[in-house]
């Protein structure tokens, strides 16, 4: 018989769970026709906003961190019913500028356009402090930097699809407790806290998007 602590408990988690759960989109729209990029894209949100997309007829680009962690993905999408010729998997590094840069001239080099980007990688409470090839914090570069860049530099190809054009950032709730952004200490060793890294980078990934929307 379950007491009365356990009965709250499971309550409680019910509740906390429906919480974080929220709304789910019921739509049925088609999007054949059309190109996809999403990023972080070979598990988790990543992963299912894939399978979404492919299902509804996109094609899509998955942008991976792990090539080998890609290949399962797409393995396993294709056993959920994904077109596996209209899912393309390239290397992403957030962490390098490099990487992005070599990821956009693999699309632009392939693509007239693009549709929909989700910007969906990132990292949580990275444990220690360090500092990327390119002389930036690690979650800073990888949540905030990184995406802004690739967001900039497919801006042609998300112009050229015109008013069709989504870009989607997932971003975390976080960013609500977030202080004032000093940009001069972002990239400092002293003070920084794992927490505060990441509720900086998701406001400024909130906030950047306001930027491409004007």
């Amino acid at each position: 018989k379950l007491g009365t602590p356990v009965i709250n408990v499971l309550i409680n988690k019910l509740i906390f769970s429906s919480y974080l759960k929220g709304k789910q989109y019921q739509g049925k729209e088609s999007a054949k026709g059309k190109v996809a990029i999403v990023t972080g894209a070979n598990c988790g949100i990543g992963k299912q906003i894939v399978r979404e997309l492919s299902q509804r007829g996109a094609k899509v680009y998955m942008g991976c961190r792990n090539l080998e962690a890609g290949q399962t993905a797409l393995a396993e999408l294709a056993k959920v019913g994904c077109c596996s010729t209209r899912l393309v998997l390239l290397q992403l590094d957030l962490c390098s500028f490099s990487s992005i840069k070599s990821f956009c001239d693999e699309v632009a080099a392939a693509e007239s356009k693009v549709d929909i980007l989700v910007n969906n990688a990132g990292v949580m409470f990275y444990p220690k402090f360090k500092i990327t090839e390119d002389g930036h914090e690690l979650t800073w570069q990888t949540n905030y930097l990184g995406h802004f860049l690739l967001t900039a530099s497919l801006l042609p190809l998300l112009e050229a699809a015109a008013d069709e054009a989504r870009v989607l950032n997932v971003s975390a709730r976080a960013h609500y407790y977030a202080g004032p952004i000093n940009l001069e200490k972002v990239d400092q060793r002293s003070g920084w806290d794992r927490l505060e890294a990441y509720k900086s980078s998701k406001l400024a990934q909130v906030r950047f998007l306001n930027i491409f929307k004007n």
